[in-house]
């Protein structure tokens, strides 16, 4: 087993041993798992919120449409290491400041369908009824 020994110099007359470090893990502790995963819920909930703000095109929304699905699958079984992963996953296909060049494809709202189903995923997250005004946009 190893042993942590902190210099003593610092402090004569002591020895400092720690035998063993114990951290909280999730799957032990069915408090931490029940915290850890009202956690991650509340994650996706605020980036499934802030997604319906985005401007993306229609390539990138078919992307975030099944990171959409991905999050709802973890959601549903209750995985809060894939919840996690799959909200940062959405929070990375969030639109650059500089969209692209002269002459791209616009970037558009969100199709009404994925509009939909991440009101639909939210609410069931626990998270506020997002406000869907104008496609998507939130008066920017």
């Amino acid at each position: 087993m190893p042993v942590l020994a902190l210099p003593t110099s610092a402090w004569p007359g002591y020895d400092f041993r720690v035998e063993r470090l114990v951290w909280p893990v999730a799957s032990e502790n069915p408090e931490i798992s029940d915290l850890n995963l009202q956690a991650a819920r509340e994650e996706a909930a605020i980036a499934l919120t802030e997604a319906l703000a985005w401007t993306l095109t229609e390539s990138t929304w078919d992307q975030v449409s099944r990171t959409v699905e991905a999050i709802a699958s973890a959601a549903e079984a209750g995985d809060a290491d894939v919840l996690w992963q799959t909200a940062g996953d959405l929070e990375l296909q969030a639109p650059l400041r500089v969209m692209g060049r002269l002459g791209d494809t616009p970037p558009l709202p969100a199709p009404k369908a994925l509009r939909e189903r991440i009101a639909e995923l939210v609410e069931s997250l626990g998270g506020p009824a997002p406000d869907d005004t104008a496609g998507g946009s939130r008066g920017r």
